[in-house]
C-alpha cells in the first residue's frame, strides 16, 4: 500500500513518516507491522487519494450518494434548507470525501487496491458496487448490531473482521457479473450469504 500511494498520489515515505520497503521487511522477519502512527498516516493518505479518483468520475453526481450530502448536515439544516443543498458549491467535494471515507473505514484501503489489480476496475467501480451492496445488507444495521452482540473488544474486532470480508467478496462478486436489476443481485447475494452463513457459524 505504501508502494501504491507513493507511486499514483505521490506520497513521500520519508516525509511522512512511514517505513522504508527494507524496514518493512525487517519487520516482517520479526513479526511486526506498521506502528498505530503509521497506520493513521496510511488511512488518511488512503483517503486523500480515494477522495481525487472520486472527484474525477461521476460518483459526486450519483444519485445514489445523495444521501452523503445530506447526512453531512445537521439534521435540522438538511430539514430546512434540503433544496439548497444539491446547489451547495462544494456539494460534490462534500459526496467524494463521504464516500472515500466509508469505503476507507468500512473495507479498508487493501481492500479497494487488491480489487483495483485482481478485476482491472477503477476506485469508481469500487464505490459504485460496494454501495449495492451496502444497500443490500442494509449495512449499517448490521455494522451496529455485530458492535453491540460482543463486549469483549478482540471478539467485536473479529466479528468486524468478518463483515469486512463478507464485503469483499460480495463487492468483488457485483465487479464481476454487473450490476444491473437490483432485484437479480439482491436475490444472487441473499443465496451467497445464506451459503456462506453454515462456514460461519463453524468458525
Amino acid at each position: 500500500m505504501i508502494g501504491n500511494l507513493q507511486e499514483v498520489a505521490g506520497v513521500d515515505p520519508q516525509v511522512e513518516g512511514l517505513p522504508a520497503q527494507a524496514e518493512l521487511v525487517r519487520r516482517r522477519s520479526m513479526g511486526l507491522g506498521l506502528t498505530r502512527p503509521e497506520i493513521a498516516v496510511l488511512l488518511a493518505q488512503s483517503k486523500n487519494l480515494v477522495t481525487q479518483e472520486l472527484l474525477a468520475s461521476e460518483i459526486p453526481d450519483d444519485e445514489a450518494f445523495s444521501h452523503c450530502l445530506v447526512d453531512y448536515f445537521p439534521a435540522a439544516i438538511a430539514e430546512y434548507a434540503r433544496a439548497e443543498l444539491s446547489r451547495h458549491p462544494l456539494r460534490r467535494e462534500i459526496v467524494a470525501t463521504a464516500v472515500a471515507g466509508e469505503l476507507i473505514n468500512r473495507v479498508g484501503p487493501g481492500t479497494i487496491y487488491r480489487m483495483q489489480e485482481r478485476l482491472g476496475v477503477t476506485t469508481a467501480q469500487v464505490a459504485r458496487a460496494y454501495a449495492t451492496v451496502r444497500d443490500i445488507l442494509d449495512l449499517d444495521a448490521l455494522w451496529a448490531a455485530e458492535l453491540a452482540r460482543y463486549s469483549d473488544e478482540g471478539h467485536r474486532i473479529q466479528a468486524l473482521l468478518q463483515v469486512r470480508e463478507l464485503i469483499e467478496h460480495l463487492t468483488s462478486w457485483v465487479l464481476r457479473t454487473g450490476t444491473a436489476g437490483h432485484t437479480q443481485v439482491s436475490t444472487a447475494i441473499s443465496r451467497l450469504v445464506t451459503a456462506a452463513a453454515p462456514q460461519a457459524d463453524a468458525v
